[in-house]
């Protein structure tokens, strides 16, 4: 038989101790993929195990092959699980574990397809809370609203945003405000936005942020520090042509006040379209203001200007209704007062807007909206006692009854 010494004994079990030790830590450790590993598994399209070990590549042989197996797994993957209808809360939170990977954030292809199985994954999450409870779908709302501050915020993915907001209305239309002004006020501030602001939904949204500030009519200063608050240069730009086309159509003077205000505080208007606007607040009964005192010095000019005069003439004549609620005012001191002014220095427009009357009475202009000129009666009445149309104009209407 054979004896250790102790000092042997305790050798040898420090020995064997090592190799239980090492031989177990190999055992627990997980074991690190390479390259040709990641390639296998990307061919044969095991997507989550490809995932699992991506990361297992040391950083610095991360290189544009690694890059480009990522992209495609990414792709086929979202891919798959749209396909087999994988709408689940586990495979949306491993969706949005990859979108935090750096090589996957600014990926145009895997936002959008994130984006399209978002949409589907919040759009069935709200069909089914609406089943139950109003805490299931207020806890959709908040998922959706996570989802869209994980989204970079660059041209490519602000239509998300707009479609989340549609949801939100769909679904809860009791909280529409608070809900699409998460997303829209994101959108509109986003230096991105561009041609995205061409849409009226965030049109009439900037425009309700705007009034509710009640700040615009102070100063052309305030107002284009109100504007900036709100939207950025990019969107605002997209913002302008819609902006002017409800300055038209409005027939709120305070809305047509705030609207001109807007145009005017952050030098978006012509020359031609200064005149043209600003001529056309006053026809329809202006507010009291430093609007009205600037129209009133625009139409003062216009009285020395043929050509000016001319020009703002032309443009309505492309309009499809002429505006004129001014004649219907009951104020007859101010009637008279801002009447002077127009038939002084723009007594072309009262000569053309009685005759489009006159000819609409006779039955010799048809339009498809009735009558353009609905101020026309008042106007003809008030001026029964005053110059401001030629006498054969009043003899005319007359006629035409």
């Amino acid at each position: 038989m054979k004896y250790y010494t102790p000092i042997a004994y305790v050798f040898t079990c420090l020995i064997l101790l090592v190799f239980f030790v090492l031989s177990t830590y190999g055992a627990l450790t997980p074991t690190s993929y390479n390259m040709r590993d990641l390639e296998i598994l990307s061919e044969e399209k095991n997507f989550i195990e490809f995932f699992d070990h991506a990361m297992d590549i040391r950083p610095l042989d991360r290189n544009t092959h690694w890059q480009d197996m990522v992209y495609k797994c990414s792709e086929n993957y979202l891919n798959e699980i749209m396909e087999t209808q994988q709408y689940g809360k586990e495979t949306i939170k491993y969706v949005e574990k990859l979108a935090f990977w750096p090589t996957l954030r600014n990926n145009e292809i895997f936002q959008v397809k994130r984006a399209q199985y978002g949409l589907k994954y919040f759009n069935i999450c709200l069909d089914n809370a609406q089943k139950h409870t109003l805490n299931e779908i207020k806890q959709c709302q908040q998922e959706m609203q996570t989802f869209w501050k994980n989204t970079p915020k660059d041209f490519i993915n602000l239509q998300l945003g707009i479609d989340l907001a549609g949801l939100s209305k769909r679904f809860s239309p009791a909280s529409e405000a608070r809900e699409v002004g998460f997303y829209y006020s994101t959108i509109l501030l986003n230096k991105y936005a561009g041609p995205t602001c061409d849409k009226m939904e965030l049109v009439d949204f900037f425009l309700e942020q705007i009034q509710s500030e009640n700040g615009c009519e102070s100063s052309p200063e305030d107002c284009n520090k109100i504007i900036n608050k709100f939207a950025s240069q990019s969107c605002w730009e997209f913002l302008v042509p819609h902006i002017k086309q409800k300055l038209l159509n409005s027939q709120d003077p305070k809305l047509k006040g705030l609207y001109l205000s807007l145009l005017h505080a952050k030098k978006f208007l012509t020359p031609s379209e200064t005149d043209f606007y600003f001529t056309s607040y006053v026809l329809d009964g202006p507010l009291n203001g430093q609007l009205f005192n600037l129209a009133w010095n625009i139409i003062g000019e216009l009285g020395k200007n043929h050509k000016r005069r001319e020009a703002v003439l032309a443009k309505f004549k492309q309009s499809p209704w002429l505006p004129g609620d001014l004649f219907k005012t009951s104020n007859q001191e101010r009637l008279k007062i801002i009447m002077s002014l127009l038939s002084k220095n723009i007594p072309e427009y009262l000569d053309y807007y009685a005759m489009t009357c006159i000819r609409y009475l006779r039955g010799e202009l048809q339009t498809p909206t009735g009558n353009p000129t609905p101020g026309c009666h008042a106007l003809f009445k008030t001026s029964d006692k005053e110059n401001w149309l030629p006498p054969h104009f009043k003899q005319a209407y007359k006629q035409s009854l």
